[in-house]
């Protein structure tokens, strides 16, 4: 009889646990980064780019309401979070899955880094890491850079075409200056190449 209710003890264990086995949801996640990939953060003007991904499931179809987990590296160069100044933080998918993380700023260290995301959605999960950069140059500071360097050197070319006007005003040919000019004569095997005569 012992014997007995103990087969039957795991007999409804086994079934309690049955649920739980077949309700585990199979399947990954899967993020491609939207931008943020080879971003340079300015360091001068402490700005950061935080990346945003897209997160779908294994059929393609966006994870709306996925948590994000946004983590940068504790040593090194690297960023902070704005809020909080810490090194990890959450953000949420909207509804064609795209998730970004919260606005950081650039520590004081230049080099390279990468921001690791991490996506979790019904049992499902996903991860990726995005190259960045922190430059004392700075990614807007040198595009401003390259036009304010065009403007100065179109300046340069007018400069230098009204330069030349002016040279060319002030020191006209008289037609006798032109005619003592020898001409230039070439000769090759016996052919001669010269001015008009």
């Amino acid at each position: 009889m012992h014997r007995k209710s103990e087969v039957v003890g795991l007999f409804l264990a086994f079934q309690m646990a049955m649920p739980a086995v077949f309700s585990q949801t199979p399947g990954f996640l899967k993020l491609t980064v939207v931008e943020g990939e080879g971003a340079f953060n300015d360091m001068k003007h402490k700005l950061g780019h935080p990346p945003s991904v897209r997160i779908v499931d294994e059929g393609n179809k966006p994870a709306v309401g996925a948590e994000l987990t946004c983590t940068l590296p504790a040593v090194g160069p690297g960023a902070f979070f704005v809020d909080g100044g810490g090194r990890v933080a959450k953000a949420t998918a909207d509804n064609q899955g795209i998730a970004r993380c919260p606005t950081y700023r650039p520590n004081a260290e230049e080099g390279r880094f990468s921001v690791k995301v991490a996506a979790s959605y019904e049992g499902k999960t996903g991860q990726l890491a995005i190259s960045q950069s922190n430059t004392m140059a700075g990614g807007t500071a040198v595009g401003e850079q390259k036009k304010g360097n065009k403007a100065i050197w179109i300046v340069a070319l007018v400069a230098g075409g009204a330069a030349g006007g002016v040279f060319a005003a002030t020191h006209k040919s008289s037609p006798s200056s032109a005619a003592t000019i020898p001409p230039t004569v070439l000769s090759a095997s016996g052919i001669t190449v010269g001015g008009p005569r």
